[in-house]
This record gives C-alpha cells, structure tokens and sequence, in this order.
C-alpha cells in the first residue's frame, strides 16, 4: 500500500492546464516524528500557481494569513474574551507588512542576537520560537542552503 505524503507533486503536473491549482486531505508521514509539532498523520493544504513571481507568491501568502486573523478576529471575538487572549498582537500584524530575510540574513540576526548558530545549519523549532518572542512580527525566511532543503527545491543562482 502507498499513502500519499503530499499532493504537491501531483498538482505541480496540473498548473500546465489549470494555472492555480490547490488540494486539501490527508496526510501521512512514513518516517518517525522527531518533534511534538510534526504528526504522522495530519490535514494539508497544497496550492500551485503558474506564472507567479516569488514576491507573488509571499504576498498572495501573506495576505492569505492576514485575512484569516482579521476573520478569526471578527467572527470570535466572544470566544477569544472567554478564553482571556489578548488579541493586541494579533491585531498589530494584520496592518503591517511582514519582514522577509533571507536565510543568511536569518543566521547573522540569530547571532547577532546571541544564538549559538551557524551560516549553513538548519534552524530547529526551539530556536525559530525564541526568536519570535523577540521579534514584534512575522518573518518569512527566503533562500535557504539546498544542501539542508528538499530534493524538489528549485536551487536560486544567485545564492549558490
């Protein structure tokens, strides 16, 4: 038996046609889990689209999350006082634009902030989350070392 691990590789063969393709199911991961954040089995969501630019896409990203905060925030307002969440950040970062680095300038700022890090090593979750305690929003992290990347990541020429 063969459980699909993602739809991404399908869909990639379907934007020929279709331009903007997404799916959504299920998800099952053949090896084991090495953090309490990656499940074996979960719900994913893939989306494809041709003839879109890299800034495109994180905008189109971007945007994406920004609006589902914004409709979280209006639809759940109730909930979210309930449950005693101070949404003020959550706020903040639906009317700013979200800082985008590349993945040395990740590593410099990590040192720079007194992280025991290397250019070239992947960041762990534990490191990402002390980060973002120290930061006051998003951050997309471009351009990462393919050596620590997918076999399917398109390498960028002028990061080599």
């Amino acid at each position: 038996m063969y459980l699909s691990q993602s739809g991404q590789l399908y869909i990639e063969t379907a934007i020929a046609a279709h331009r903007n393709v997404y799916d959504f199911g299920p998800v099952f991961r053949a090896e084991k889990s090495k953090t309490r954040r990656h499940l074996n089995e979960f719900w994913m969501m893939d989306a494809e689209m041709a003839f879109c630019t890299f800034e495109e896409n994180l905008q189109i990203q971007e945007s994406l999350i920004k609006y589902i905060i914004k409709h979280v925030l209006t639809i759940n307002e109730s909930d979210l006082a309930i449950l005693n969440r101070d949404t003020a950040p959550l706020t903040a970062i639906v009317d700013t634009p979200w800082k985008r680095m590349t993945h040395t300038e990740f590593v410099a700022d990590l040192i720079a902030k007194g992280f025991d890090v290397q250019q070239g090593e992947d960041i762990g979750s534990d490191i990402e989350m002390q980060y973002m305690d120290m930061v006051e929003q998003p951050v997309f992290v471009t351009h990462f070392p393919l050596a620590i990347k997918a076999f399917y990541t398109q390498e960028d020429p002028d990061n080599l």
